[in-house]
């Protein structure tokens, strides 16, 4: 894990803790441009579980501006389940409507096979606006992005970093 994303994950649960903040935490955005490294993410901190019964569904977005760099792309859910016994979903990485990743989870326990997921993606970002969005695609049952127990905060957020030059 960088460094940049365990402080980013400590200072979310210490606002959620000390500030008793409801579901969704405000969207957490930053810009940098020293040494022509550009870094853009969006996160939220949820308390309670956030359940998806409709598919397609869009889960989150950002809007970057590309530089003609080398970027990577990720989101994560610190737990992604599906609540319906022998159900399951898929989720997908997008790039202005384009599909860059996918992921599937199913099981036959319910929400006992919650797990944490990423999605990543590392190649060229063309120059000018983009829209990075994550979307479930398929769900046979309810999903929860995520799965909150008694009510811990589950991080989940969305991250560019693209090298330019």
């Amino acid at each position: 894990m960088s460094k940049t994303r365990y402080a980013v994950i400590l200072v979310v649960l210490a606002a959620v803790s000390g500030g008793g903040l409801g579901v969704g935490l405000a969207a957490m955005r930053r810009h940098r441009t020293s040494g022509r490294v550009y870094d853009s993410r969006v996160s939220h901190a949820f308390t309670a579980t956030r359940r998806i019964g409709l598919a397609p569904q869009a889960v989150d977005s950002i809007s970057v501006t590309g530089h003609g760099g080398t970027a990577e792309i990720e989101w994560y859910c610190g737990a992604w389940s599906s609540l319906s016994a022998r159900g399951s979903s898929a989720v997908s990485l997008l790039l202005d409507g384009r599909p860059l990743a996918d992921a599937v989870l199913g099981g036959p326990g319910g929400k006992w096979n919650a797990r944490p997921a990423v999605l990543r993606w590392m190649g060229r970002l063309a120059p000018g606006r983009h829209v990075v969005s994550v979307r479930l695609e398929r769900a046979v049952g309810v999903t929860a992005l995520p799965l909150v127990v008694d009510h811990v905060p589950v991080v989940e957020g969305l991250d560019v970093t693209e090298h330019a030059g």
